[in-house]
């Protein structure tokens, strides 16, 4: 062997001794820190299920790769390659153990590229319950659909990969050799590359069957009816079209392979035309003369089986049955509105882009807002709760303390570790042994860190004393995802404060998109056909450490959620043992009420006899800034509430599902009965624009999305209207109320205090608006404001219905 081969094998043996290195300590310190979490089950159970993924896919592919191309070695008897020596040319044949390793390691390789990582869908087999609930036409249990076809459809499609790629490079190979060359406007191909191709071909074939398989489980999810419910079309004629082809193709798949093998080339060209034939005529053709000639002739009668059945599919997939009962108490509470939009308050305060929402002891509405990164050298997280109900008279926010008590400063929290945006880890000390992280205060413990995270400085840089610990992801939800992958997270991150520590909150919901015969509802970039509340992960910020939370009285887990708590309980609790001011804070399930009252439209409008119910086009607002999502109120003692309005055929308000917070976070249906109609209430809020921008200049008012609350059990709409002069931040002008046919505004105050009353109570009348203009006078004067002064003159005018001088 000579010094520069030896030179090349040594450097090669040193760079796989530095990659494997790597991803053993990557391995090491991943589990470690799974293991300060609490949670070494589960990365246990991430480890076998990518094992078997990798294993399985990587080694199927290997395989299948290297059979295919020790035929391609077969069919070559020798290879040479010219050499020259000195002036002389002269041809050198490849010894055959060459080529043989040759095929090994493009086989490997070829395996490496089809190596699959994604563990998921083998982890929802393995951890859905049974639903103890068959689907009518297949009879199969729905632990099929949500947790088995996700994983049958990713095994074809890989399937599918396999054998296109190993058959490209197949056929490229085949290319280099005299068996297949383009000679005198012809495609010669030799017997042996003949029957080669032709097995690929049926095995291509066999995939087709595979398909068709899958296409017949999916068309009870995306039919060929409206908004792709399951049809009579799909029942009658496309389930028993799937389930012949499946049978038809495997059939032309055996005739493909004998034909191609015995050289009838014609036979075996007519076998994939008639195939092709025949699934057209099934697919496109026979749904079409079925609908024609059915002997049910009113199309309306010959659904309505399907469409009762996809509705009570719908119902149980979204959990339609809480909205059914209202609750008494609710139908007579008088909600209490918020003033400002949370998205217009956070950046009139600068706070981060996670609020919370809460009721404090009196009642009132308040933002809980976070400040600052809590990262680097800059100062720790800042938080206020931020008054949503009264504005300075600047019309800027008011700061508040957890009693309700007006504050001037933001308050200083326990340095925190877990933050609810960015990414990366963090060295922290840790005295009192309650981060969860990985030790890294001695010399060799800091080597694994260092080598896993390719930062070398760890090795030598001073570390936070006492006892420094390397927290490995200080993203909330990467914390969360780390112990329940499984679930989808909730749209937002809501901080929450117990004492003066900080808490994160993050919703975790159970979802497929293959839950047979229901409708499909969309949720941000992702649509589900099921969608159930699995639990709240709780992320203590100064620790680093996740709980998962859960109230099975109030609505018990769904199989999925039931098997990775029977797996994995002891990450969690039940929502009783939590502290009383922290479980006083959870949110309201937002994305869950969304995704019912997009799913109950569905199933109003598609239940004849029932009234069909729509979503507002608009809500109203003007501007992104102030978009804030469903509107949160107080229903007194302490409780908050999340509404979203629903409306009719012709634009009136039918009413509003009402999702709780708290400890009982259900969704319930409150009734509306009245008259109102939404895109006439819209307009008639901002007729009064020109009175709430008298006496201003140089401003943009921008409004608010428009609010729909029960006050006084009587139905109301309510938009916040804001002045924006950038770059400042947007200040509150004045809130509008339409309740019936009385449309009144209230305006900030101009005292320095609490000014606005609250918006649930009596309707701001003239004397009430007068009052204001009056105080606001007052002020301008007492601060020898005369331009103001003047200006509120003006407005005070306006009001009376004076002609302006």
């Amino acid at each position: 062997m000579s010094a520069r081969r030896r030179l090349l094998l040594i450097l090669g043996a040193v760079a796989l001794v530095l990659l494997a290195g790597r991803a053993l300590a990557a391995m090491i310190l991943d589990y470690r820190w799974y293991a300060a979490l609490g949670a070494g089950t589960v990365w246990w159970a991430r480890a076998q299920a990518i094992a078997i993924t990798v294993l399985v896919t990587g080694g199927l592919g290997s395989l299948f790769a290297f059979a295919n191309l020790y035929a391609v070695r077969g069919s070559v008897v020798s290879l040479v390659l010219p050499r020259r020596l000195a002036n002389l040319e002269i041809g050198e044949e490849v010894p055959s153990r060459y080529l043989l390793a040759g095929a090994l390691l493009l086989s490997i390789l070829l395996g490496i590229a089809l190596t699959q990582t994604d563990w998921t869908p083998l982890a929802r087999v393995l951890y859905t319950e049974r639903f103890n609930e068959s689907d009518p036409y297949f009879d199969r249990d729905l632990a099929f659909f949500v947790g088995w076809l996700p994983l049958e459809r990713a095994m074809y499609l890989w399937a599918l990969l396999a054998v296109l790629l190993v058959g490209a490079v197949v056929v490229f190979l085949y290319a280099l050799t005299p068996s297949l060359k383009w000679e005198r406007g012809s495609l010669r191909v030799s017997q042996y590359v003949r029957r080669h191709l032709s097995i690929l071909g049926a095995l291509l074939l066999l995939l087709l069957a595979w398909s068709y398989r899958i296409d017949g489980f999916e068309l009870l999810g995306r039919g060929s009816g409206a908004a792709e419910a399951f049809s009579y079309a799909d029942h009658r004629v496309l389930i028993p079209a799937n389930a012949g082809l499946f049978v038809l193709t495997i059939a032309g798949a055996l005739v493909l392979a004998w034909t191609g093998w015995q050289g009838q080339l014609r036979a075996a060209f007519a076998t994939i035309s008639v195939l092709l034939l025949v699934s057209l005529v099934l697919h496109q053709i026979a749904p079409a003369i079925a609908r024609r000639s059915a002997s049910e002739r009113d199309p309306v009668a010959r659904e309505r089986p399907y469409l009762a059945t996809r509705a009570a599919y719908t119902r149980r997939a979204f959990a339609l049955e809480q909205l059914a009962p209202v609750d008494s108490m609710l139908a007579a509470t008088s909600m209490r509105l918020p003033a400002w939009d949370v998205a217009a308050a956070a950046r009139a305060t600068s706070a981060a882009p996670s609020q919370g929402q809460v009721t404090l002891p009196n009642g009132a509405l308040a933002m809980l807002a976070v400040s600052g990164t809590g990262s680097g050298d800059e100062p720790g997280l800042r938080a206020a709760f931020v008054s949503l109900e009264h504005a300075d008279e600047r019309g800027l926010p008011l700061l508040l303390r957890a009693d309700g008590a007006a504050v001037d400063e933001w308050s200083e929290l326990v340095p925190t570790v877990v933050v609810d945006s960015g990414d990366g880890h963090a060295v922290v000390a840790d005295s009192a042994g309650t981060v969860a992280g990985v030790p890294v205060g001695g010399g060799t413990a800091r080597l694994v860190p260092a080598l896993a995270l390719q930062n070398f400085r760890l090795l030598t840089q001073d570390l936070p004393h006492p006892d420094a610990r390397l927290v490995l992801h200080r993203n909330v939800r990467d914390i969360v995802a780390a112990v329940a992958p499984l679930f989808d997270q909730g749209s937002v991150v809501t901080p929450a404060l117990a004492g003066d520590t900080l808490y994160w909150l993050v919703d975790l919901y159970a979802t497929s998109e293959d839950y047979p015969l229901s409708a499909r509802v969309r949720l941000g970039e992702a649509t589900h056909a099921y969608l159930r509340h699995a639990g709240t992960g709780v992320v203590n910020a100064v620790t680093a450490r996740v709980t998962l939370v859960v109230d099975t009285l109030v609505a018990p887990l769904d199989p999925l959620g039931r098997g990775w708590r029977r797996a994995f309980g002891s990450l969690y609790r039940d929502v009783s043992s939590l502290d009383a001011s922290l479980a006083s804070q959870l949110p309201p399930l937002v994305d869950a009420a969304v995704a019912q009252r997009a799913a109950w439209t569905q199933v109003s409008a598609a239940t004849p006899g029932r009234t069909p119910r729509t979503l507002p086009a608009t809500d109203g607002a003007d501007s992104a800034v102030v978009r804030s999502g469903p509107t949160r109120v107080s229903l007194g003692q302490g409780a908050l509430a999340a509404t979203l309005p629903i409306l009719t055929e012709d634009d009136r308000v039918d009413g509003l599902i009402v999702a709780t917070a708290g400890t009982r976070r259900v969704s319930r249906w409150l009734p509306a009965r009245t008259t109102l109609r939404w895109t006439a209430g819209i307009e008639r809020l901002r007729g009064s624009d020109s009175l709430v921008a008298a006496g201003t200049r140089d401003v943009k008012l921008l409004h608010g999305p428009v609010r729909a609350a029960q006050l006084d059990t009587t139905l109301a709409l309510q938009q916040s209207v804001y002045f924006v002069r950038a770059p400042a931040a947007p200040t509150l002008a004045a809130v509008s109320t339409l309740r019936g046919d009385s449309v009144s505004f209230a305006r900030p105050g101009t005292a320095g205090v609490p000014a606005l009353p609250p918006v649930g109570g009596r309707a701001a009348d003239l004397r009430t608006q007068a009052g204001a203009l009056y105080d606001s006078l007052r002020a301008a004067q007492r601060r020898g404001d005369w331009r103001a002064y003047a200006d509120h003159w003006e407005a005070l005018g306006r009001l009376l219905g004076r002609s302006p001088r």
